[in-house]
């Protein structure tokens, strides 16, 4: 692993992941906290992006002022299983880091905080719910997840409705405890002196137990075909989910479908460029991996109507040792890349402790999966994994 990166955990329990070279010019800090809309859908649907705005409100006004005064940008997303606040900077680090620590572990918000956020939010939920594609995404995901990936991040606006400052307040102090957090660093001072201020910033801040009601998605599917009539769409997409859910050896199954991805659905496959000249798909056709700590899915998407889209994908799976070397290499060549990009590597870092393994096991489980291996497993997923499609037209 790249010399530059160091990890330690605080006596609070705070987790530090940085990188320090004195050649970085640009210079970040992200906090994330291990809660998102899922396990606080409970509470209320969109709450836990509600909280994420309400947090940059501060005693002297908004935080986003603060952070720009010394020179920094500074945002923050919600997603299903986590919330995060981060900055970017030239100069000032430790400063920006400080704002960021308090930003994120006290509770500044007030009612007119509320009133003025749900003003904002309302407006953006409308925004998004004018968008076809973001109505397919949480109609697939209803389809395909029954642990709440189907609902939408922000929630409605008769959801939110319902968020008051007590909610809020109480769901920071259940959950924006310090041992529910990872700090993540990129920046040009040595890595001991920023630990140093991180320990003083937070030692004032106690463990808490956690609630960590994990449910781990089943894999069943609740639709197999949908189609959806929408009067504001202007082209038709098909979208179609894998749900690919496997209980043992998760990262190399992981790291099995991501060459498989490379292998069947890009240009390396003969089949792929024949279906493109036929028409049968075309340069609007994507392939992702979804994959939390809780479910996998392969998602395949593409501008037109296409009901036989899982027969398409079926002739384009290719499971053949020359396109498997290939499509390896390629990953290999990837993830040793990322540590040339220090945010991305972090981000990748967290993604990896939760399954308990770091970069260097990643890699050398990616470097060592062979062929045999790599099809047995591709195609135990394939025998065993559900599909759900959409057309919205």
């Amino acid at each position: 692993m790249n010399n530059s990166y160091h990890e330690t955990i605080l006596d609070n329990g705070l987790k530090i992941k940085i990188i320090s070279k004195p050649t970085i010019t640009k210079q970040s800090a992200k906090i994330i906290v291990n809660c998102g809309s899922n396990q606080l859908n409970k509470f209320c649907p969109g709450v836990a992006h509600f909280l994420e705005h309400v947090k940059f409100a501060s005693k002297t006004g908004d935080w986003f002022d603060d952070f720009s005064n010394n020179g920094a940008d500074a945002n923050a997303y919600t997603n299903y299983n986590e919330t995060a606040y981060y900055f970017n900077c030239g100069e000032n680090f430790l400063k920006n880091l400080k704002n960021l620590i308090t930003m994120v572990t006290t509770f500044d918000a007030t009612s007119e905080t509320v009133e003025k956020e749900m003003q904002i939010i309302t407006q953006e939920i409308l925004m998004y719910d004018q968008i076809p594609e973001w109505r397919l995404n949480n109609i697939i995901l209803s389809n395909v997840s029954s642990n709440g990936y189907g609902i939408d991040i922000a929630g409605k606006v008769s959801d939110i409705e319902k968020i008051d400052i007590q909610m809020l307040e109480d769901i920071f102090n259940q959950y924006y405890v310090i041992n529910n957090m990872t700090l993540l660093i990129v920046t040009n001072i040595d890595y001991k002196l920023v630990i140093d201020e991180v320990e003083k910033l937070t030692n004032h801040l106690q463990r808490k137990p956690l609630d960590n009601n994990f449910i781990q998605e089943t894999n069943n599917i609740n639709r197999e075909m949908e189609v959806v009539e929408d009067n504001d769409i202007h082209n038709k997409i098909t979208s179609c989910i894998y749900k690919c859910n496997y209980p043992n050896d998760i990262i190399k199954n992981h790291i099995a479908l991501k060459i498989f991805i490379k292998s069947s659905f890009t240009k390396i496959n003969k089949a792929y460029i024949d279906k493109v000249r036929n028409n049968d798909i075309n340069e609007t056709f994507t392939t992702e991996l979804f994959i939390t700590k809780d479910l996998c899915c392969l998602w395949f998407e593409i501008y037109k109507e296409c009901e036989d889209i899982v027969n398409i994908l079926k002739d384009l799976y290719n499971l053949s040792e020359e396109n498997f070397d290939i499509a390896k290499k390629q990953e290999l060549g990837q993830l040793l890349r990322l540590e040339s990009y220090p945010e991305k590597f972090l981000d990748f870092i967290y993604f990896l402790d939760q399954f308990n393994i770091n970069f260097s096991q990643y890699l050398e489980i990616a470097n060592g999966i062979n062929y045999e291996e790599y099809k047995t497993l591709i195609n135990e997923i394939l025998k065993n994994c559900r599909h759900s499609t959409v057309i919205m037209k």
